[in-house]
């Protein structure tokens, strides 16, 4: 009898953690640098991966830092920017989409591959890829999501 009631609470207990874990809760955020206003001041702003899908957001090449040797009048890019959780870590895929003024930019496959990584909870991905297009390298980290109030 205490036997029949120790497994009917075990697996209570595994159904409950079953099922919070499947409430769709984020378990993981990003967090990257985003210039305030025009006077360039950065914060960072956490984007919150959904645990069964992904989610994404666009950086304009005008809040990135060129290099020094970048021409100054070159018409800026988007950076795409989409993560998804796989189990204990998150995958960041980056890509380049060019300026409006490109007639690229309104053709199918327009965006270009500039990487893909992967980091668990507190790692860093540096973005370093962005010298090749002649822009300073960014950090995104993996955190811990905070819970919307």
């Amino acid at each position: 009898m205490v036997a029949a009631a120790l497994v009917l609470m075990l697996l209570a207990s595994c159904a409950h953690q079953q099922s919070k874990t499947k409430s769709g809760r984020p378990t993981f955020a990003v967090e990257f640098p985003e210039q305030n206003g025009r006077a360039g001041e950065v914060s960072a702003r956490q984007l919150a991966i959904p645990p069964d899908g992904g989610v994404g957001t666009e950086i304009s090449g005008d809040s990135l830092q060129p290099l020094p040797v970048t021409d100054p009048n070159r018409p800026p890019l988007t950076l795409s920017l989409g993560f998804t959780a796989q189990r204990d870590e998150v995958v960041a895929t980056v890509y380049t989409i060019p300026p409006e003024s490109d007639p690229l930019r309104w053709s199918d496959g327009h965006k270009r591959l500039l990487g893909s990584w992967s980091a668990r909870l507190n790692e860093t991905i540096e973005l370093t890829e962005l010298k090749k297009i002649g822009y300073q390298p960014i950090s995104l980290k993996i955190v811990k999501a905070v819970p919307q109030k």
